[in-house]
């Protein structure tokens, strides 16, 4: 199975990860969407909720917590432009 890496652009070079899109399919993440949209995103309902679980059960979670903290940017930006 191949894939496309959705990476830095779509949030604006703040995600130092990546989303994935099967390449050649219209489907994707509804995050991917959201972003591309300008949209909130569910991040903190999604990996918030994974990374506290991690904490509770004393697993470090280091790419989960990256993720989450890049999203949170992500979302502070829309937040920020959205007052003008």
């Amino acid at each position: 199975m191949r894939f496309l890496i959705i990476g830095a652009g779509a949030l604006g070079g703040y995600y130092g990860g990546a989303l994935v899109r099967q390449i050649g399919s219209a489907g994707a993440p509804s995050m991917l969407f959201d972003i591309e949209s300008g949209r909130p995103t569910e991040a903190e309902h999604i990996f918030g909720d994974l990374v506290r679980r991690a904490d509770r059960l004393g697993i470090d979670a280091p790419i989960l917590r990256a993720a989450l903290c890049n999203l949170q940017i992500y979302e502070a930006r829309r937040q920020t432009q959205a007052r003008g």
